[in-house]
């Protein structure tokens, strides 16, 4: 390793912080092409990190960096307010079947669930309305000058002679190359019949127990004929009793139904939506009982589940969704433990709270929420980043705290080795968050609208998440668990990008003093996978070797995704801190 320090201002420094920033203004002006960036910083990473003063060195390269990115983030935060809706990113918005055709029936662009059913961009589709009305009514649409204007028409899919139902509505604020072109989109829609879905119409329209029953039956079955042959009756008989259903409704038919039930689905909206579990799938064990509570004029949406009269556990995550999966909060259930996991500000029910909310004062916001729901002595459990925060409310609240779980959150940083030895994916974000954090709001700022714009930049986030993590990518290429597994943490994560930052900077950081001060007075246990690549089991076994009273539970072939791997591990690694 070289001895002379780092000097910014040569010419190799110069020549790759010139990369850096050209490629930084090229992922603005791309809208989220982040990877060349973070390829290029990899050069500056590895100058810094070999450089024997590297503290002076990242105050001096901060001043080289910061303008740009601070110009460049002024850009980017004025073309995201001022970002047009296109066709290609409405339809890829949507889980179920969506074109934008033009006012002749010809489709531009349509999701891969459209295309599977009628056919690709280019095709026109004025041969496949169901009947001479349906294509005077996709016309009249065309010529209407009323925004909001939509119908239903029913429609032919190629190689299937049965008709089905497709929401047509006017898009006057998609950006169309055409000067005064006209975008409509076609979207298939499903009536679909949710466990929730019987309970709301019999309130809204006071239909009985069997009238429920019957609309159930023809969502299901499709036709009338269908419910009659369900339910033992002649077909007059069941167009009868739809009739008086649909009257009581204030709906018309067959379409006027799939409407209906597609726009209390949500299935208009911008954002998918999670299908809804249907009777018998979710588990009562796993179920999940939320509550708004006020303290210091804040409200904090906290989630139970797991135990309702089991061991109490204080749940912190900063980067992980709260609720976790539905195999684990079974689990949690079995081993008696009864989960409290407050979802952080600005998040869910939750109030954003001014300034930063920081571990400390987060701890004591924390207290008062566990005072208001009146549980004694509790297991603070902290993933990831939020093992910091748990940490943190164990130093404030001592005679609160029985134990600490860290669950996958490791132990710090101390030589810079350590930092050497990181996947590349994770050194980028781990020494500019110890050394120069200030640059990575924008980077992760960009990650986010690329997550967020399609399906195809969700899953090029989601490759990269795991990079270095030849596990779980390999699992979330393979297994749509994991997958969705990973972008509700990432989805959560992005909620709030600078909060983000600062909790990854102080996970980057030395925070030794706070654990060894925990360590000599709490007992801590640490959950890890094994094939960790971000933080080594062997690191954490080290640290171990001083403290007695402090221990680590593995996951056999898991990294950073252990908790959903293995989550009879976890839950009994945290069942066994209470005292017996």
């Amino acid at each position: 390793m070289s001895k002379a320090k780092l000097d910014p201002t040569s010419r190799d420094m110069q020549s790759t912080a010139l990369r850096v920033i050209s490629n930084l203004y090229e992922a603005v002006a791309e809208g989220a092409d982040y990877e060349p960036m973070f390829f290029a910083m990899d050069e500056v990473i590895d100058q810094v990190l070999g450089d024997p003063v590297i503290e002076e060195s990242a105050a001096e390269l901060t001043p080289l960096f910061q303008p740009h990115f601070d110009r460049a983030a002024h850009v980017f935060d004025i073309m995201s307010r001022q970002e047009s809706e296109t066709p290609l990113k409405f339809v890829e918005r949507r889980s179920n079947a969506t074109a934008v055709v033009d006012p002749t029936g010809k489709i531009l662009v349509a999701n891969v669930a459209f295309e599977s059913g009628f056919g690709p961009a280019g095709l026109s589709l004025k041969e496949q309305f169901a009947t001479p009305a349906d294509r005077n009514r996709f016309m009249a649409l065309a010529r209407s000058n009323a925004p909001d204007s939509r119908t239903i028409l029913n429609m032919i899919t190629p190689g299937d002679a049965r008709p089905v139902s497709v929401l047509a509505g006017l898009l006057p604020n998609i950006e169309m190359m055409q000067v005064g072109a006209r975008a409509i989109f076609l979207m298939l829609i499903k009536p679909k019949w949710d466990v929730t879905t019987g309970d709301l119409l019999r309130e809204a329209y006071g239909l009985s127990i069997a009238e429920i029953e019957i609309l159930q039956n023809f969502v299901e079955t499709g036709s009338v004929q269908g419910v009659a042959e369900r339910r033992g009756r002649s077909i007059r008989t069941v167009r009868t009793q739809l009739s008086h259903i649909f009257a009581q409704m204030g709906i018309s038919g067959q379409t006027g139904l799939a409407l209906f039930l597609a726009t209390l689905e949500g299935l208009q909206n911008e954002t998918e939506r999670p299908v809804p579990a249907q009777p018998g799938q979710t588990p009562v064990e796993a179920a999940i009982r939320s509550k708004v509570i006020q303290t210091s004029g804040y409200a904090t949406e906290v989630l139970e589940y797991g135990h309702p009269e089991g061991d109490p556990v204080l749940l912190l995550q900063s980067t992980h969704p709260p609720d976790l999966t539905e195999a684990l909060r079974v689990h949690m259930f079995e081993q008696r433990l009864r989960v409290i996991a407050p979802l952080k500000p600005g998040s869910g029910r939750s109030d954003k709270i001014a300034g930063h909310p920081e571990p400390e004062r987060m701890a004591r916001l924390y207290n008062k929420v566990l005072q208001s729901i009146g549980v004694g002595p509790i297991v603070v459990a902290g993933q990831a980043s939020g093992g910091l925060f748990a940490l943190e409310f164990a130093r404030q609240y001592p005679d609160s705290t029985l134990a600490v779980c860290l669950i996958d959150t490791g132990v710090p940083f101390r030589k810079r080795s350590e930092l050497m030895e990181l996947p590349k994916p994770i050194r980028r974000t781990m020494v500019p968050a110890r050394y120069f954090p200030n640059i990575l709001y924008l980077p992760h700022r960009l990650v986010a609208s690329n997550f967020r714009r399609s399906r195809k930049g969700e899953a090029q986030v989601i490759d990269y998440f795991f990079t270095g993590s030849p596990v779980e990518r390999e699992l979330t290429r393979t297994r749509r668990d994991a997958y969705d597994v990973t972008r509700a943490l990432i989805d959560y994560s992005f909620d709030d990008t600078d909060s983000l930052v600062r909790n990854v900077s102080r996970w980057a950081s030395d925070w030794h003093p706070l654990l060894d001060e925990i360590a000599r007075r709490t007992r801590i246990r640490f959950f890890h996978g094994l094939d960790n690549q971000m933080f080594h089991v062997d690191r954490i076994e080290a640290w171990l070797r001083n403290y007695n009273n402090c221990d680590l539970i593995t996951a056999p072939t898991s990294g950073q995704l252990a908790a959903f791997q293995h989550p009879n591990i976890l839950s009994n690694a945290i069942s066994t801190l209470f005292p017996r």
